[in-house]
């Protein structure tokens, strides 16, 4: 539920506050915001992710995360953009 996930931000932002080359508590921070709708907070964590060094298996992961959000984001795009005219 709601709840749940933003108690699991909080956590993850306790658990990076502590460790900021925690690269996993971004990863599932980055998770849990892409759940919770917070794309823009999501692709952050991600890329954040990316920049660090980790594992190649923790490196694919984010990147796939990265590609769903984006395509989300540009299915969403298709969606919101409705013409501004009335044809006829």
């Amino acid at each position: 539920a709601q709840g749940d996930l933003e108690a699991a931000i909080a956590d993850y932002d306790e658990a990076i506050s502590l460790n900021p080359d925690y690269a996993m508590a971004y990863y599932n921070r980055g998770v849990a915001r892409k759940t919770d709708g917070e794309r823009e907070a999501a692709t952050a964590d991600f890329e954040q992710v990316l920049s660090m060094e980790v594992t190649a298996s923790l490196a694919e992961k984010a990147k796939k995360q990265l590609v769903e959000l984006q395509r989300s984001q540009a299915a969403w795009g298709k969606w919101t953009q409705w013409p501004t005219e009335c044809p006829g």
